[in-house]
């Protein structure tokens, strides 16, 4: 693994330790690559609750990209 691959990956655990439980579980799913409106109807909350989680995240993350995010989780093929 690439050492920017491996310094992404201890980042986001260190992100991670910061989020709620229902943060965690949105994050989950934004993971997956699913709108608010599919996480809210999967956990049985409004996609309005869903942004707020969505929006706590990227700050926890320093972000306001879904994509940075899933980059810290996410194996580039040329690594493999």
């Amino acid at each position: 693994m690439k050492r920017a691959t491996l310094a992404k990956r201890k980042r986001a655990a260190k992100y991670m330790e910061s989020l709620t439980p229902a943060e965690h579980r949105v994050l989950a799913h934004l993971i997956q690559g699913k709108s608010a409106k599919e996480i809210g109807r999967a956990l049985g909350r409004s996609p309005f609750t869903v942004s707020n989680h969505t929006r706590k995240i990227f700050l926890a993350f320093g972000t306001n990209s879904r994509a940075t995010i899933l980059a810290m989780f996410v194996v580039p093929l040329d690594e493999i």
